[in-house]
């Protein structure tokens, strides 16, 4: 690669990928090794270089609200997270919670009023065999959803932990907490920190759940 005079429209590209360090192996190497020869195009290298260093600064700093900090600590206070045993496993998020998809696609309801009518109902498998979710109200800015709970005979729902307050409803059919069995018009409330046993039913249940967003299966559970 000769010396440059004028830098035609293929030099520019090429030194603009330089900086942007698109360049690779051979390529880049054979580049370094022009731009040592080519005042040219250590010209306009440098110019770019300059060019990306005021682009961080382009945008207006925004000054965070003064009430943000003490809003995060109070938000952790009311709801913090059970400490882990130092040997425990890392928890991730279970890909078979198909609510905590719902939040990054829901959008404000529009109007005083949200109807959810049955004719409109969608039923979504949520991974576990035989169980299925209908999305009634999503909260992404309290991370708070309500949605039913259909689960089919002989079907059960692994342990988890709760990240907040959940309350549920049988609606219909009968649930077996543990040892512990419900019927249509029983009610549970689950604390913050608490962790569920299996949830199964012999003959199938219909449930209303009002729970958290951030609920994680316990690590081994299976579905």
């Amino acid at each position: 690669m000769t010396p440059h005079g004028v830098l035609d429209e293929e030099a520019r590209d090429r030194a603009a990928l330089h900086v942007l360090g698109c360049l690779e192996g051979g390529e880049q190497k054979a580049y370094e090794t022009h731009l040592l020869g080519c005042a040219s195009c250590q010209e306009e290298v440098e110019s770019l270089r300059e060019v990306i260093a005021s682009l961080a600064l382009a945008s207006p700093g925004v000054r965070p609200p003064a009430t943000l900090r003490a809003r995060v600590f109070e938000n952790i206070r009311k709801n913090p997270r059970p400490a882990m045993h130092p040997d425990a496993p890392s928890e991730r998020p279970h890909p078979a919670q198909t609510w905590k998809g719902w939040a990054a696609a829901s959008e404000p309801a529009a109007g005083p009023f949200l109807f959810a009518l049955a004719a409109d109902a969608v039923w979504e498998p949520t991974g576990m065999e035989g169980v299925q979710a209908r999305r009634l109200l999503v909260d992404p800015a309290h991370e708070r959803v309500t949605m039913l709970i259909r689960m089919g005979p002989h079907t059960s729902y692994p342990p988890h932990r709760h990240n907040s307050d959940e309350e549920c409803y049988v609606i219909d059919g009968e649930l077996l907490v543990g040892e512990r069995r419900m019927r249509a018009g029983d009610y549970q409330m689950a604390r913050c920190g608490s962790i569920h046993p299996v949830q199964s039913t012999e003959n199938g249940c219909l449930l209303l759940i009002v729970s958290g967003l951030e609920d994680d299966i316990l690590p081994g559970a299976e579905v």
